[in-house]
């Protein structure tokens, strides 16, 4: 919420596939084993509804090990355009927040809402919540504001390349 905040202040139209953390899907589709499929679905349908946006999905990590640490962007292969916003989004980042990691955008291989969505899209996993380093980090809002406003960033800049051609 905070990112879309942030980019509605810089004049950008922000809509949600959600705003809570609960699934979509219908009454009908409420059937164990269908609920998360049918959520998936419907958000890409939903994004495939405004053919001149662009998704960002954003979550957190988690790994077995404890020490994978570290944003990293995967971009949708569907559009030219998804692998330039990850570009952005990552190196931003890595410049403002995180200046030790060394993890590179990647492909979104076996991400439906990825591999599914027509416009540009991107999934971003701000850290591992799984290394008690990074869990702190994420849980204090000041270092969750600046990972937000460095995302912002990079769609500002993103939008400005884009829009000079």
């Amino acid at each position: 919420k905070e990112i879309g905040s942030m980019l509605s202040e810089h004049g950008f139209q922000v809509l949600y596939t959600r705003t809570e953390d609960r699934l979509l899907y219908k009454e009908e589709e409420n059937i164990k084993g269908l609920r998360k499929i049918s959520d998936l679905k419907n958000r890409v349908a939903y994004a495939n509804a405004y053919p001149g946006a662009i998704l960002i999905s954003v979550h957190m990590n988690a790994y077995q090990s404890a020490s994978c640490k570290g944003l990293q962007v995967y971009y949708s292969e569907n559009t030219e355009e998804s692998e330039k916003i990850a570009e952005k989004i990552q190196s931003r980042v890595v410049a403002d927040v995180q200046t030790g990691n060394r993890r590179q955008v990647k492909r979104g291989k076996d991400i439906y809402l990825l591999e599914h969505c027509e416009i540009p899209a991107v999934l971003i996993e701000c850290g591992f919540i799984s290394n008690p380093e990074e869990c702190r980090k994420l849980s204090e809002k000041e270092y969750r504001n600046r990972l937000c406003f460095s995302i912002v960033c990079a769609m500002i800049e993103y939008e400005k390349t884009a829009n000079a051609v």
